[in-house]
């Protein structure tokens, strides 16, 4: 039975949720995905800074530093017998009563859990959905608890035929694929939704940006359109996990897998 950490105590994971929970019954609370290896938990320090930026503007509030999170996460693979793997910390605004009013005297839970996953992922297919993201929502850019449409638009893909789903904002422009941001590539310049197009603000996002800006690559972060993902030589995705993954079209439209600038970004990557 997998081991999981929640305020404070490694516990088995089944039944070590309170029904109560409003992470649960109203999908309250957010999440991060990080991966660890060797010890630590890669770019631990801009994950750590999404997640504190997040709990606060959301006034939720927990008791734990970032050394209790990062020691608890070394107990808990040392529990579960891995080496390296997927963590996700999840938070919630904890326990209440029924309804959705809140009071700050709430105590969140805070759980670890950790899986086994192969970041090596095979170049997909994507196609549009119904399903969008809510550019005017302030709660765009934070990994909160409800990826409902998420979840419905990647299983309208897989219905179609597809390995993966882009997802349009409001105004039509695109904003990501359902759970990682999206960058094209048009000779020398790296194009990539602008954060106000909904998408969230990956750390993965953050570092290929660093990455083209130092090997010189004109950057645009903007609104793309369904005619910039027809006319572009080669469209990856990224995410903590994936870290970088090629995409080899867009619905009718196929993309270059061997291109050099996205190559090069590859390499840097790993």
């Amino acid at each position: 039975m997998n081991k999981i950490w929640i305020n404070g105590k490694i516990v088995d994971a089944q039944n070590a949720i309170s029904s109560s929970d409003r992470g649960f019954t109203l999908g309250d609370g957010i999440f991060e995905t990080m991966y660890f290896d060797n010890g630590n938990i890669e770019l631990f320090e801009m994950h750590m800074i999404r997640l504190k930026s997040t709990l606060s503007f959301l006034y939720i509030n927990i008791s734990y530093s970032h050394n209790d999170l990062i020691n608890a996460t070394r107990k808990l693979f040392e529990e579960n017998k891995l080496s390296c793997g997927v963590v996700r910390l999840t938070v919630s605004r904890g326990c209440g009563k029924r309804g959705i009013a809140f009071n700050n005297e709430l105590k969140a839970t805070v759980v670890i859990s950790v899986s086994v996953v192969d970041r090596f992922q095979a170049p997909v297919k994507i196609c549009t959905t119904s399903y969008i993201r809510n550019e005017k929502s302030p709660l765009s850019s934070f990994k909160m608890l409800n990826y409902t449409d998420s979840i419905m638009a990647f299983n309208d893909a897989k219905m179609k035929g597809f390995g993966d789903a882009l997802m349009l904002n409001i105004k039509g422009n695109v904003s990501c694929t359902t759970t990682a941001n999206i960058f094209l590539i048009k000779g020398n310049n790296l194009i990539t939704p602008s954060l106000k197009s909904g998408c969230l603000p990956g750390i993965i996002r953050s570092v290929v940006l660093n990455i083209a800006k130092k090997n010189n690559l004109n950057v645009a972060e903007t609104d793309v359109k369904i005619e910039h993902m027809k006319t572009a030589d080669s469209v990856f995705i990224t995410n903590s996990i994936i870290r970088l993954k090629k995409i080899i079209g867009f619905e009718d439209t196929n993309y270059d897998l061997e291109n050099k600038v996205m190559l090069n970004i590859e390499k840097e990557l790993i």
